[in-house]
């Protein structure tokens, strides 16, 4: 599973860093754009996937169905 959610995770990580920096600049006083709402949907978006099953299990139905 881990392997599966790297992606995610490298894409979070690589979010975070541009959206401390835009914040990081905004606090030093420089003009920045106004991205950052954009940069915190989109990072958010990257960390909260839940994984519910295996996609390659397979359930019995005709042996628990009767």
């Amino acid at each position: 599973m881990g392997q599966a959610t790297d992606r995610f995770n490298i894409r979070w990580a690589a979010l975070s860093t541009e959206l401390a920096d835009v914040l990081r600049d905004r606090s030093a006083g420089a003009a920045v754009s106004d991205t950052e709402p954009a940069l915190r949907v989109a990072r958010d978006d990257a960390r909260n996937y839940v994984v519910l099953c295996d996609p390659a299990a397979r359930l019995r139905v005709r042996e628990t169905m009767g």
